[in-house]
């Protein structure tokens, strides 16, 4: 017998539609000037999460491919996964791969900074 009557809130988490993934995975492609958005188009690719991604170096890379075993904190320096069962290679596209392996080439440890996730 009971009524609701607060306000039904808005959705604040909506998932891309094709037609914006697309926009935004070209958008990626065409502009990797920027660090952000290779690891924008890494993400899109692999739907790795955030930490997953700033915890990659250059020895987690291979071809066609990475290797996920660490996780980058927001809150501490532990690296550790979110579950055991998160350690796992994940296959990627030819061209993102280039564009890894261009960026790694400049990096010495972590592929991306992860500065501002802390």
């Amino acid at each position: 017998m009971l009524k609701a009557r607060g306000q039904e809130q808005p959705k604040r988490n909506i998932a891309l539609s094709i037609t914006d993934f697309k926009k935004l995975r070209q958008y990626c492609l065409n502009h990797q000037d920027k660090e952000l958005n290779i690891l924008v188009l890494l993400a899109l690719e692999t739907g790795a999460r955030r930490g997953e991604l700033l915890g990659l170096r250059k020895d987690d890379l291979f071809e066609f491919g990475i290797n996920i075993r660490r996780s980058i904190s927001p809150t501490d320096d532990d690296t550790q996964r979110k579950t055991k069962h998160s350690k796992r290679d994940i296959s990627i596209n030819k061209d993102v791969y280039v564009d890894l392996q261009t960026l790694a080439e400049t990096k010495s440890t972590y592929l991306f900074d992860c500065n501002g996730f802390h």
